[in-house]
C-alpha cells in the first residue's frame, strides 16, 4: 500500500515516491502522537512482503523526544503481530540531549536483525535519506 499524505494534530506523514522513503514529522510529543504514527505503520506494513525493505524517516526535530515507555510498549505490540518483519531501515533526526543516547542504547539492546536505525541532527535530513538508501549499516 501506498499512502501519499497524512496530516493529524500530531503528525505528518509524506511518502517520498522518488526515494521510496516514508517521512514521519512527529509536531508534538504526546501518546496521540505514537498512537497516529501506529495507525499509519499498520497501514504500510500491510502493502509488505516477506523480503521487502522499507525506509522511515523520523522527524523529532518540532516534537523533541516522544515518550519512551508508551513508544516500546506499542511498537512491541505492533511488532509482536506481526507475522513476519520486513527489513527496517529508519532514521531519526532528534535534537541533541540525553535521551537520544538513550533511545539509541535501546534499539541496540532490542537487537531485532530486520532493524536498522541512525540518528541524525537537526538540519541533516539530506544524509538521513543518504544513508537510508545506502546499504550500510
Amino acid at each position: 500500500m501506498t499512502l501519499d499524505s497524512i496530516s493529524t494534530a500530531c503528525l505528518r506523514y509524506t511518502y517520498l515516491a522518488e526515494q521510496a522513503i516514508h517521512q514521519f514529522t512527529f509536531k508534538e510529543s504526546s501518546r496521540q502522537a505514537i498512537d497516529d504514527w501506529i495507525d499509519i505503520v499498520t497501514r504500510i506494513y500491510a502493502g509488505l512482503g516477506e523480503g521487502d525493505t522499507v525506509c522511515f524517516l523520523l522527524d523529532l526535530s518540532e516534537s523533541g523526544t516522544l515518550p519512551l515507555t508508551y513508544a516500546i510498549s506499542r511498537t512491541r505490540a505492533f511488532s509482536d503481530s506481526l507475522t513476519f518483519h520486513p527489513t527496517l531501515r529508519a532514521a531519526f533526526i532528534h535534537p541533541s540531549d540525553g535521551l537520544r543516547g538513550l533511545a539509541n542504547t535501546l534499539f541496540r539492546v532490542m537487537r531485532m536483525g530486520h532493524l536498522f536505525t541512525r540518528f541524525f541532527e537537526v538540519g541533516q535530513a539530506e544524509a538521513a535519506m543518504a544513508w537510508l538508501k545506502s546499504t550500510s549499516r
